[in-house]
C-alpha cells in the first residue's frame, strides 16, 4: 500500500496523486495540514527533514521530494508508463519538469501565498500573521525567507514580478510543447502532464487563466483534455469543498487577483537591470 502524507491544497501533493492514480494504484492518504504547520511537527520532520509535503511511505521506505516520488512510482508500477520511449519526448518532459522544480514552484508559491494572505482591504489577514510565526520553524534559511517574503511582499514587489514573469514563461513553454503533440511529452500522457496540471489548475483558480486563453489556445485544449481525464476528478474535483477556503476563483476575482498579475507583467523591463524577465518559449523542435 503506498501512503500519502500532505493534502489537496499542495501542487507537490496533487502532482504525486495525479501521478499514483494514472498509475491505477490504490493509495491511503494521511493529511498533513500545512495551513495548520502540521508539516513543522517535531515529529514530522523527524520523518522528512525538510519539513515539506507530500511524504510517500510505501514498503517500509520513506520517500521525499515530489519529483523524485513521482519517478520513483513509474519505476515501481511499470504500466502504464509515464515515461516515454522516444529519446526527444522523453527529453522534453525532463527539461519541462526540471524547469517546473527550479523556477516554477517557488513562482506560483510566491503568488499563491501573497494572494492567499490578504483581506479585500489588501491587509494581511490575522490567519496570515499567524503562519508568518510558524515560518520560524522551516529548518532551510532560505526557503525559509522565500516564504516570508511570499506573504510580506506583493506581487508588484520585485519577487513578485519576477514570479509572474516565470509563469508566464511557463505557459509559453507548454504551449511550445503542445505544437508537437496532444500532450506535453507526445501523443500520451506522461509524468510532465501530471507534474504540470497543478500548476495550470492553481492559476485558473487564482483567475488568472487569461494568460493563456486568449494567444495560446492550445494550452486551453490541453487544459480541457486533462481536466477530463478520472485522475483530475480523483485528485481535485473531489475535493472542491475543501481547498474553496484557501483557493476558489470566485473570491480571486473579488480580490482582483489577475488586474495586480497584469499590472505586474507588465512593468517588466521599465526598470534599468529589471531582476525580472519575460523569457521567449524554448524552441523545441
Amino acid at each position: 500500500m503506498l501512503e500519502l502524507l500532505g493534502g489537496p491544497t499542495s501542487t507537490c501533493c496533487c502532482k504525486v496523486h495525479l501521478t499514483v492514480v494514472e498509475k491505477g494504484q490504490e493509495v491511503l492518504e494521511r493529511e498533513v495540514n500545512v495551513h495548520k504547520h502540521q508539516n513543522l511537527t517535531d515529529e514530522y520532520i523527524e520523518m522528512n527533514r525538510d519539513g515539506m509535503v507530500p511524504t510517500l511511505l510505501h514498503d517500509g521506505r520513506v520517500l521525499v521530494e515530489s519529483s523524485v516520488i513521482m519517478r520513483y512510482i513509474d519505476r515501481c508500477f511499470p504500466e502504464p508508463p509515464l515515461t516515454p520511449n522516444n529519446p526527444n519526448d522523453s527529453m522534453r518532459m525532463d527539461l519541462l519538469m526540471k524547469d517546473l522544480d527550479e523556477k516554477y514552484h517557488s513562482a506560483i508559491a510566491f503568488v499563491s501565498f501573497s494572494e492567499s494572505s490578504r483581506g479585500h482591504d489588501g491587509e494581511l489577514t490575522d490567519a496570515a500573521q499567524i503562519r508568518l510565526k510558524s515560518f520560524d520553524r522551516i529548518p532551510e534559511p532560505k526557503r525559509r525567507e522565500q516564504r516570508r517574503k511570499s506573504v510580506l511582499l506583493g506581487l508588484l514587489s520585485d519577487e513578485g514580478r519576477c514570479a509572474c514573469g516565470f509563469l508566464e514563461t511557463m505557459i509559453k513553454d507548454i504551449n511550445s510543447a503542445l505544437e508537437l503533440g496532444s500532450y506535453l511529452a507526445g501523443d500520451s500522457y506522461t509524468l510532465a502532464d501530471a507534474a504540470l496540471t497543478p500548476y495550470v489548475h492553481r492559476l485558473w483558480l487564482l483567475s488568472c487563466e487569461e494568460l493563456w486563453t486568449k494567444d495560446y489556445p492550445r494550452v486551453q485544449e490541453w487544459y480541457t483534455r486533462v481536466k477530463e481525464r478520472s485522475s483530475f476528478a480523483e485528485v481535485f474535483t473531489k475535493y472542491e469543498n475543501e481547498t474553496r477556503h484557501r483557493y476558489d476563483k470566485d473570491r480571486s476575482n473579488t480580490l482582483g487577483t489577475w488586474q495586480r498579475f497584469r499590472d505586474a507583467l507588465d512593468s517588466i523591463g521599465e526598470k534599468i537591470d529589471d531582476p525580472a524577465v519575460r523569457l521567449p518559449p524554448r524552441i523545441w523542435s
